[in-house]
């Protein structure tokens, strides 16, 4: 029976591909410095109880739609750890969130005129029976300004105008501690057309986690 005559080497492309893949990566490397990667846990929203369709926002991202109104809710409470793999592999421990303020950007779109939004009826619980009211407010200002941010203020009772058709973001901030993402809670808030208040569905949040990596010069 004839011998099966098995390559020492890869094939010819083979052998040639594999250098130029490890030239790549060190001259990646070598150009940014520090290399490394990080494993983040976040809040990913999903709306509680009923459907909603979404689009997409310059400057801000996917937005809730529910009739002529979209917001988006965006939690400061993502966390994670990062591993430096070059050049000098390390383990950074996860970051403690805060004990005392939580803060959340709200994004709001209406598609008519009439609609007024008050601060003060944004909601934040993780216990139903212990639902907290935002505490303080900076903004509104326009989707993706780049003019310099307003200062911080007391809720105030008085409600924002919301003009047709124009993005409007601003960050709220509630006293309590900041939840970390494995922990479910829950952001409502309600817009008013006239007369008549308007309840926008209830958004949840659950953990989710994601991996990015990142480069130092």
């Amino acid at each position: 029976m004839e011998a099966i005559h098995v390559p020492a080497f890869p094939p010819r492309g083979l052998r040639a591909f594999k250098p130029i893949v490890v030239i790549v990566l060190v001259t990646f490397i070598a150009g940014t410095g520090c290399f490394g990667i990080s494993r983040d846990r976040y809040s990913k929203p999903s709306v509680e109880g009923t459907v909603a369709s979404t689009v997409k926002e310059p400057y801000v991202g996917d937005m809730y739609v529910v009739g002529d109104v979209a917001f988006h809710i965006f939690p400061l409470n993502s966390t994670g750890t990062d591993v430096m793999v070059f050049p000098i592999p390390h383990r950074f421990a996860e970051p403690s969130v805060s004990e005392t303020s939580f803060s959340i950007g709200l994004a709001l779109k209406t598609g008519a005129e009439g609609y007024a939004f008050s601060p003060a009826s944004v909601k934040y619980w993780s216990d139903p029976a212990a639902r907290i009211s935002a505490s303080s407010i900076q903004g509104p200002f326009g989707c993706g300004s780049s003019k310099p941010r307003p200062p911080t203020r007391p809720v105030a009772v008085t409600s924002i105008s919301l003009a047709a058709r124009t993005c409007l973001y601003m960050w709220l901030n509630f006293d309590t501690a900041t939840p970390d993402p494995a922990q479910t809670f829950f952001v409502a808030l309600r817009l008013r057309l006239h007369d008549e208040d308007i309840e926008l569905p209830v958004i949840r949040f659950q953990q989710a986690n994601r991996t990015r990596t990142f480069a130092v010069p």
